[in-house]
């Protein structure tokens, strides 16, 4: 009878009438006479067809008794992977098992006339579906991928878990790129019955997205799917109201990509803004490092704007920290710029060099440095000549030696015509009536008869002029030299000035930009 039975099974597979009158009546014959010798699986056959062909006239209308009855579909969704987030598109794809249960009371058997069978696995063709689909999709698919079998109850429950992938739209908000959060529903409706013949429930809380069929995403992962059910108002069906089922997915950016790659190379590029203040300001390299730090600053802007989506409603983070780098590179450059105007502002060889007023010269030369933690400028008399020794260059200290030279020459020369001149003087004696001493007098009848006495009147005559000449020549260069001090020092202060105010404000400006903690989602 084994054979009988595939035999059986055979002319199931046909759709020819005839064959179908034959099997009817040889089924009928070996379940009444040899009921024993049936096969459990040609059973289950037999009930399936029978099944299917008193379902089929009515799979096309829904599976009610009376017209007023509702159908109620408890519907879940199983995530097994979330395939890509588009945030340029904003097209969220995922691969997810959408399960559909409901009971069709037009199905239904006894499982003790049918050897114990109490389920049934039926192909969706066959039967009524309630055709959920995917409202917010984006590639105009709206039903599912694969059309599995239906499982079948005895009672008329069924069960139906097809899988798909979904394409739909989400709204993405960038204002917090990479540390942003995105909320993606998926709106699942129905378009062929409005509310008062069909209800979705939803049979979960929320969306199953960890069990070991989950895989993740390496830049996204979910932290969680909110169910919620409402009622849609199908304006382009003129229908009424459709009852419809939306799962909010709350999607968590993984900035680990972004935090090496772009934030770590940005902190180092402003405190390398910070670190031109630290250079001295007669190095003549700080300008072109502040110049460097902005070419890369703009590089980094090019290279951002290419990888997030176009929005006129919201700034990204990352963003927004990268025009205050560059805000601060900028303000950087032209600080520099100013303070180096400083620093050579006596040396400048300007024809009216810029002179500050005594009461704001003390404060920045002897209150202010105070404040700042830097020595009050102190410069000595004891310390000129090292000082201008340092400063310049091998020439010039060859020419401040030759002076000095000439400078104890002189006083050298000075005191022999002295000693000279008092070998002429005689002693002294009583004064005329015009209280002159007589000794002068004659000294000076002895000048206007001595040719030599005329010669060194006349030397010291010139080396009188040339101690003026040069002692006006040293005033001169001590005041420039002081001068020049204190506006280096004046540069110095403001440096250090500057380099406390970048180093606040870069460092409270990152934190606060960066720290997705103070922004509301």
């Amino acid at each position: 009878m084994s054979d009988f039975s595939l035999q059986l099974a055979s002319i199931s597979v046909s759709h020819n009438p005839q064959s179908n009158f034959i099997l009817s009546l040889a089924t009928l014959i070996t379940c009444v006479f040899f009921p024993s010798y049936v096969r459990a699986d040609f059973r289950e056959a037999i009930l399936s067809k029978a099944v299917v062909s008193s379902n089929r006239p009515i799979r096309e209308f829904r599976p009610v008794i009376s017209n007023s009855d509702v159908i109620h579909v408890n519907f879940s969704l199983s995530i097994s992977q979330l395939v890509n987030l588009d945030t340029r598109n904003q097209v969220v794809v995922s691969s997810v098992w959408p399960t559909h249960e409901w009971i069709n009371p037009v199905i239904s058997w006894n499982p003790e006339e049918h050897a114990g069978i109490k389920h049934l696995y039926l192909w969706s063709d066959n039967m009524w579906l309630p055709n959920l689909v995917l409202l917010n999709n984006v590639d105009g698919k709206f039903d599912v991928s694969y059309y599995s079998r239906v499982k079948v109850s005895h009672k008329g429950e069924c069960l139906w878990a097809p899988p798909s992938i979904y394409k739909s739209s989400c709204d993405i908000n960038i204002a917090l790129f990479p540390f942003d959060q995105q909320i993606c529903p998926l709106i699942f409706t129905t378009l062929e019955f409005d509310i008062s013949q069909m209800v979705i429930h939803s049979k979960y809380v929320e969306a199953d997205y960890t069990g070991s069929q989950y895989w993740e995403n390496s830049e996204w992962s979910i932290r969680s799917a909110i169910t919620s059910t409402t009622a849609l108002d199908c304006a382009q069906c003129k229908t009424g109201n459709h009852s419809a089922i939306v799962f909010h997915l709350h999607l968590v950016r993984k900035p680990l990509f972004y935090t090496v790659y772009l934030i770590i190379p940005l902190v180092i590029t402003s405190l390398l803004t910070v670190c031109t203040f630290y250079l001295p300001s007669a190095c003549c390299e700080r300008i072109t490092l502040a110049m460097t730090i902005l070419l890369s600053t703009a590089m980094l802007l090019l290279m951002v704007s290419t990888m997030i989506p176009k929005s006129a409603y919201h700034v990204p983070l990352l963003n927004r920290y990268l025009v205050f780098i560059f805000c601060i590179v900028v303000a950087s450059l032209v600080c520099n710029a100013f303070i180096l105007h400083v620093h050579f502002q006596a040396s400048s060889g300007a024809s009216s060099p810029l002179t500050l007023p005594r009461p704001l010269k003390h404060f920045m030369l002897y209150t202010l440095p105070a404040w700042i933690f830097m020595e009050p400028f102190q410069l000595t008399e004891e310390v000129f000549i090292p000082l201008v020794e340092e400063r310049h260059s091998k020439n010039v200290r060859k020419r401040e030696r030759k002076l000095v030279g000439e400078k104890l020459c002189f006083w050298n020369n000075v005191q022999t015509s002295f000693s000279q001149l008092m070998m002429f003087i005689p002693p002294e004696d009583p004064t005329t009536s015009r209280g002159i001493p007589t000794g002068i007098e004659n000294l000076g009848m002895k000048f206007q008869r001595d040719p030599f006495m005329e010669r060194t009147l006349a030397s010291v005559k010139t080396l009188g002029t040339t101690v003026e000449s040069i002692q006006r020549k040293i005033r001169v260069e001590r005041s420039q030299f002081y001068q020049d001090e204190e506006w280096k020092f004046i540069a110095l202060v403001l440096d250090r000035i500057l380099l406390w105010i970048f180093s606040s404000v870069v460092g409270f400006g990152s934190v606060a930009i960066l720290n997705p903690n103070l922004y509301s989602v």
